[in-house]
């Protein structure tokens, strides 16, 4: 009856001792997950938070974002880049995980490379005539820039700088008319900088293979005397895909040699026996341009 009796106090010590060891375990090590973690600018994140005993923490830990604590357990991107994610719950920190923010075409920019370069001007130029496959068209550019005059509408002075040419049929007697969405025929690419960097520019040799061009010219000119315009342009350069998206301020409408032109001006008078070779067209680019550098 003793040895029972011992048996069965030993074993209550020990079922004890057991059942306090459970009520003492503490988690040692916390772990943070996301919903996802890839995603663009105005992506919303959510966070979780679990310690090693298979607990959900999430609203008793702080969540840091780049270093700086949020409110809650949700974070909006918004700016492109790597964000770097961790928590802290009562004296444990977890290891960071890694949330990739992709960059996204921006308006009055030239996204390139995935990086937005930004523009805040624009002019349009009309060049002259031009032979397209034995039919005369009107040859222009749209150049986008950054600068407050027609001077800085130039690789020379502008970091950031895009000149897409485009076409335009003429009327019926071979006279001008202003581009509208319907008319403007895109051409190329005939420069692009970015960061004061060359990624396109023929008149220098910088060449690059395009493809999948989509060009859209929002705007209908009238009588050219427009002081905004809206265009875009979607074009893989040497197969890194470009977007070009503007609407805002337009200097004016130029012609070679500088100067300002509007369709109740002599401007509206037959062409098609003036036309031009691409050539000359883009020699009277080059002087254009040199002359705006001087």
């Amino acid at each position: 009856m003793k040895k029972l009796f011992l048996f069965l106090t030993v074993a209550c010590a020990l079922l004890t001792s057991c059942g306090d060891d459970d009520e003492d375990a503490s988690a040692t090590m916390i772990t943070i997950s996301a919903n996802a973690t890839t995603g663009v600018p105005g992506d919303t994140f959510t966070f979780t938070v679990m310690d090693d005993l298979g607990n959900t923490v999430t609203s008793s830990s702080t969540i840091y974002v780049n270093g700086t604590a949020i409110s809650g357990s949700t974070y909006t991107a918004d700016a492109s880049g790597t964000d770097e994610v961790y928590a802290m719950y009562e004296n444990l920190t977890s290891a960071s995980i890694s949330i990739e923010v992709a960059a996204v075409a921006e308006e009055n920019s030239i996204f390139y490379d995935a990086a937005n370069y930004s523009v805040n001007n624009s002019a349009l130029v009309f060049w002259g005539g031009y032979d397209d496959n034995g039919t005369t068209k009107a040859y222009w550019s749209l150049l986008a820039f950054t600068g407050t005059t027609i001077d800085d509408a130039n690789v020379e002075v502008s970091d950031n700088y895009l000149d897409v040419e485009f076409l335009t049929a003429l009327d019926s007697e071979g006279s001008l008319v202003p581009p509208t969405p319907s008319t403007a025929e895109y051409l190329d690419v005939y420069q692009m900088y970015v960061d004061g960097t060359a990624v396109v520019d023929l008149e220098n040799d910088v060449t690059v293979t395009e493809t999948n061009a989509d060009f859209a010219l929002g705007t209908t000119f009238e009588d050219l005397t427009e002081t905004s315009v809206e265009y875009s342009l979607d074009v893989d350069l040497d197969g890194v895909a470009t977007t070009f998206m503007y609407d805002g301020a337009l200097l004016g409408v130029y012609d070679a040699s500088g100067s300002r032109i509007n369709m109740n001006e002599d401007v509206r008078g037959v062409i098609s026996g003036t036309l031009s070779t691409k050539a000359e067209l883009e020699a009277k680019k080059a002087a254009f341009f040199a002359q705006l550098a001087k």
